[in-house]
């Protein structure tokens, strides 16, 4: 008796099952139109894959674009959302150079998140926005990864951006880029969050000449002609840039290890990376007030320092106890020794006129030593004070974890 009363509920059970499987499957919508979150929070088409619930937007499916001409892929005219991609993707077919997957312009309070973009000329393009969020964002196939203009307050983390082919572009390829209003010389951007991002086989990895005031760390950046280029008043610390290099002639011609590292303006403070088997470490361009410290220099073919100017102006190799690792350090002074059990060298390391490293280390920093100097905040104001006391308090922070780590070495 209880297993004829048992058949028909399992069943049903079972019908159940099939009947919410089917209806969760996901929706790729092939489609030629731009897909919009309009101003009063409706998304068009009606039947685009985007699923709201308040103030969230979930994709229930890969939006598809069969027009390789496509201007825009989603636009976003909405302030105050979340815009989950749920590990679906927007992509149009392959056209170097032309549209945007994802477009922005005067959005406050926006995160995007869990989403792929993919064969579009600029991956996101936010202009004149602020209070940004975007993360675990994977882009691909692209001229430019991502692109603010005239933007503050944006928080750029936990993103993947490749172009693993060659794309033939005359505007070459970059992975993000900062500009001030609409222009490489207009106003400034401010106020970038820039972390744990992977940015690989770009011709530029960040760029961000056009923004003050930000903190780039924890980043991973390989395969480039140059992996950063920095404003000035920003923190850059425990990020990994290595194997920058320069392709001569076309993209799919010979390869020479001339890529840069990074290169920077004016009053930065610089600590806890490391500049491994690229063709320039640091390009200075005439730049002056750079603060370098505890980062690690190795192997780098033709300079460890580019000045790329005929002035030499001043900059700051150590915190006034500790400097950097250079790996040809003990090779260019073979009499140096160690400093009474403080692991830096006696004789100072002299780069050019104005540019010395006092106390240079003897052996590489440590991936504990990076954690520990990390700092978890960035200034609050933009002025340059602001760099003064964070160089300060570094210092400090710097200084004790290198004796903990040191005495440890000892034992």
């Amino acid at each position: 008796m209880k297993k004829k009363t048992l058949a028909p509920a399992l069943i049903l059970t079972l019908l159940a099952c099939i009947i919410l499987a089917v209806g969760f499957q996901p929706v790729n919508s092939q489609t030629q139109g731009t897909v919009y979150i309009l101003p009063d929070g409706s998304v068009a088409p009606a039947d685009a894959p985007i699923l709201r619930k308040g103030d969230t937007y979930k994709l229930t499916g890969n939006i598809l674009f069969s027009n390789a001409q496509l201007e825009y892929g989603l636009v976003i005219q909405r302030d105050n959302i979340v815009v989950d991609g749920v590990g679906f993707i927007i992509q149009k077919p392959l056209s170097q150079n032309w549209g945007i997957g994802i477009n922005m312009t005067g959005r406050s309070n926006v995160t995007i998140t869990n989403l792929s973009i993919s064969q579009f000329g600029r991956g996101l393009k936010a202009a004149n926005c602020s209070n940004i969020k975007i993360e675990n964002t994977h882009i691909t196939h692209v001229s430019f990864g991502m692109v603010f203009f005239n933007s503050s307050n944006i928080e750029i983390i936990d993103n993947t951006i490749t172009s693993p082919e060659p794309i033939d572009t005359a505007y070459g390829t970059e992975g993000i880029v900062i500009l001030g209003d609409h222009s490489w010389y207009g106003g400034k951007s401010s106020n970038f969050t820039i972390s744990r991002n992977i940015i690989t086989h770009e011709e530029k990895g960040i760029m961000a000449y056009d923004a003050d005031y930000n903190v780039i760390s924890w980043n991973n950046i390989s395969g480039c002609e140059t992996g950063m280029g920095i404003g000035s008043y920003c923190q850059v610390f425990a990020n990994n840039l290595f194997d920058m290099v320069k392709n001569e002639g076309s993209k799919a011609g010979v390869v020479a290890h001339h890529g840069t590292a990074i290169s920077v303006w004016n009053e930065n403070l610089v600590y806890a990376n490391n500049f491994t088997g690229n063709g320039v470490g640091v390009r200075l361009n005439g730049a002056s007030g750079n603060v370098f410290y505890g980062n690690n220099f190795v192997d780098n073919q033709l300079h460890d320092v580019d000045l790329n100017s005929d002035v030499s102006p001043a900059n700051t190799w150590d915190n006034g106890t500790y400097g950097n690792y250079w790996s040809n350090y003990k090779s260019a002074y073979p009499d140096a020794t160690e400093v009474d059990d403080t692991g830096t060298g006696n004789l100072a390391y002299a780069l050019f006129s104005n540019n010395t490293d006092r106390h240079p280390l003897l052996n590489p920093i440590s991936a504990e030593q990076a954690l520990a100097i990390t700092l978890l905040s960035k200034p609050e104001s933009p002025h340059p004070t602001t760099l003064v006391i964070a160089a300060t308090a570094t210092a400090i922070i710097i200084t004790t974890a290198l004796l903990i780590y040191l005495k440890k070495r000892k034992c």
